[in-house]
């Protein structure tokens, strides 16, 4: 399945592949900056993101078409610059799935994990079967709630284990009724 970049007015989002999640999990920014035609930042990874590329890259060694369920490289454009990623965590499963999400230190606060997020809901709400997104951080991490809110989540639970078996998270939900797409750019990445 070929899956196209997604194009939103500030930012591409390119779906990740095993080269370049190698080459990340390695902190090998000449080949990522190569294989991505982007700037990458000195200050890649971004946060919580150590460990994430190569266990990625070993989820698609197993099941190398996950179709759009999975991790996204958030690329400025216009100087293009690699400036973080955006991973749903795992096809639907009851109508659910998970999103995470992270910008490099140098590129925040400028809206753009907020851009990448609204983006990425309107994908998956595209999709067939998808009723709810769940995304879950940190109390101490307001900016990431901040992006959440922005985007039409509320809190449903806090003090629990998250997806990815992290404690003590806070978590939003986005329910499908809840959620005004932005336009028809998602269904036609397809």
């Amino acid at each position: 399945m070929n899956i196209q970049p997604i194009v939103t007015p500030r930012l591409e989002l390119v779906r990740a592949t095993v080269p370049v999640l190698r080459a990340a999990a390695l902190e090998n920014r000449f080949a990522m900056a190569e294989m991505l035609a982007a700037q990458v930042t000195e200050d890649w990874p971004p946060q919580f993101m150590d460990d994430a590329c190569a266990m990625v890259a070993d989820q698609l060694d197993r099941e190398p078409e996950p179709g759009i369920w999975s991790m996204w490289f958030v690329l400025q454009r216009g100087p293009r610059v690699l400036v973080g990623t955006f991973g749903f965590k795992a096809p639907p499963a009851d109508g659910r799935v998970d999103l995470g999400y992270s910008i490099v230190a140098s590129h925040q606060k400028r809206g753009y994990a907020t851009e990448a997020t609204r983006a990425m809901i309107d994908l998956a709400f595209a999709q067939d079967g998808v009723r709810t997104i769940v995304g879950e951080t940190f109390d101490e991490l307001v900016a990431s709630i901040r992006v959440l809110e922005k985007c039409g989540f509320a809190r449903c639970a806090a003090g629990v284990t998250g997806f990815s078996g992290e404690e003590n998270v806070v978590r939003y939900e986005l329910p499908r009724e809840r959620w005004r797409p932005a336009g028809e750019k998602a269904r036609e990445v397809l």
